[in-house]
């Protein structure tokens, strides 16, 4: 009589010729394994031997991982090469990303130096190397630009199911230093010559840069539908940001679309195109030509956007509302964008320049006789003492009493030359307060004597005549 065994969970039977068991039934050659899902999901198989071990083994392991006791073998990887890992991240940039051509373009360069290779195999030397010759070749910002693209293939590369690396190399290599901060406004006397360098056709387009700040990508994207003249405002469906906005038309953007709607007659479509009216493909060719006709050095399309913010910044507009005309995410790129000029910079340090000292004509009939006393040729000059400027010195009641006593000095000095240009340069700093009131006490007090004061001088005269 044949008994026929219960089956147990987790174990099973498989032929093999190399098997050290027979089964009891059907006499093949082969043995148990057991089978179990770890505390992290993972599924794990073992080759035990006797049906009766197999059921022991099964339950002690069920038993580790219930209790957390249980740490599996590392598995054997396979080789990764770095071309897996790149194209991985080129179709998800095709599926997800607008810039996919870009990273095209530099994905051909990076797998130059790293084709074939295990992605296990690729140190931090390997990118330090490849930072080197990124940096003779290309500009920072470029050769910054390859590094971002190599640590985000990496992260995705660990972030797979199941992981495709266990590290990034570019973890704690620095990227190169990048001088953004590009100083380049186009001037009046430039803007007049680019503008008549460049084909007639390619003119709308630079004025309507000049005057929004709108990117070049932006304004070749533009169409009809998203001009809206009675609101005087451009609609930008798609910025760099991936956000939409709404840009402002002044008089002159506003002058120029509708002489460039009349002449092409488009009512859809785009409003900046190609001579043959299509895409602006070959703009950059048009734009060198002008440039170097206009014989203008280091200019890009983009400081366009450079000029019309420093201009707007310059003209007395708060940042903010610079932040929100440009499309800038944050106030940071619109302080560094927003620079001055420096012939701007230049007028505003000349105004801590002090005024200049008053001079005493000679042919006034009222400071003649003091220049005549001093023996001077043609003028008088007061010495530039502490009291000019009291309106900006803590101790213009001293200068108050200085002039009282002034006055007062010329009546027993029987009108001394010099106790008079005293006493000019005593009261000079009391003129710019004339009209608050304060003087009519210090009138009062030098009117007391012999002594007594021509009318207020108008506006802009820098003395106190005496008589």
């Amino acid at each position: 009589m044949t008994t026929t065994k219960v089956r147990v969970r987790g174990v099973f039977w498989r032929d093999s010729r190399k098997g050290t068991q027979v089964h009891p039934q059907t006499r093949a050659r082969g043995d148990w394994y057991i089978r179990y899902t770890d505390q992290h999901g993972r599924l794990h198989k073992e080759r035990v031997g006797p049906r009766a071990l197999a059921i022991e083994l099964y339950r002690k392991r069920k038993t580790e991982i219930r209790e957390g006791r249980f740490f599996p073998k590392p598995m054997p990887k396979r080789v990764v090469l770095f071309d897996e890992i790149a194209e991985d991240f080129l179709a998800y940039s095709r599926e997800h990303k607008r810039s996919a051509q870009n990273d095209e373009a530099r994905m051909r360069r990076l797998l130059a130096t790293f084709r074939g290779r295990s992605i296990a195999d690729i140190s931090v030397h390997d990118i330090e190397r490849l930072r080197g010759e990124l940096s003779r070749d290309l500009s920072a910002a470029s050769a910054n630009r390859h590094l971002a693209l190599l640590k985000v293939t990496f992260n995705r590369a660990m972030k797979a199911e199941p992981a495709k690396a266990e590290r990034n190399p570019l973890r704690g290599v620095k990227l190169l230093k990048e001088n953004n901060a590009r100083v380049r406004v186009l001037t009046d006397t430039e803007e007049e010559r680019l503008l008549a360098a460049l084909p007639l056709c390619y003119r709308p387009l630079v004025i309507v840069a000049l005057h929004t700040g709108m990117r070049r990508g932006e304004l070749a994207n533009l169409r009809w539908q998203d001009v809206d003249f009675h609101t005087r405002t451009l609609v930008v469906q798609q910025s760099k940001s991936g956000e939409g906005r709404r840009v402002p038309m002044n008089r002159v953007v506003v002058a120029t679309l509708r002489a460039l709607r009349r002449e092409r007659q488009a009512f859809g479509g785009l409003v900046f195109t190609s001579p043959e009216g299509r895409f602006l493909h070959n703009f950059g060719r048009a734009w060198g030509k002008a440039v170097s006709a206009a014989e203008i050095t280091d200019l890009r399309f983009h400081d366009l956007r450079h000029t019309a913010a420093s201009r707007l910044v310059m003209a007395g507009v708060d940042l903010y509302t610079v932040k929100e005309i440009l499309g800038h995410k944050t106030l940071v790129m619109t302080q560094r964008y927003s620079h001055l000029s420096p012939e701007h910079q230049r007028q505003a340090v000349e105004r801590l320049v002090p005024a200049e000292p008053v001079h005493a004509s000679a042919t006034d009939p009222v400071t003649a006789p003091a220049a005549s006393a001093t023996g001077g040729a043609g003028e008088v000059t007061t010495e530039k003492k502490w009291w000019t400027g009291g309106e900006l010195n803590s101790r213009h009641q001293d200068c108050q009493s200085g002039c009282i006593q002034a006055g007062r000095a010329l009546i027993r000095k029987k009108w001394s030359a010099s106790a008079e240009v005293w006493a000019v340069a005593a009261c000079h700093s009391r003129v710019a307060k004339l009209r608050s009131g304060r003087e009519r006490a210090i009138r009062g007090s030098i009117a007391t004597g012999p002594l007594s004061r021509s009318p207020v001088p108008p506006a802009g005269d820098g003395r106190i005549r005496i008589r």
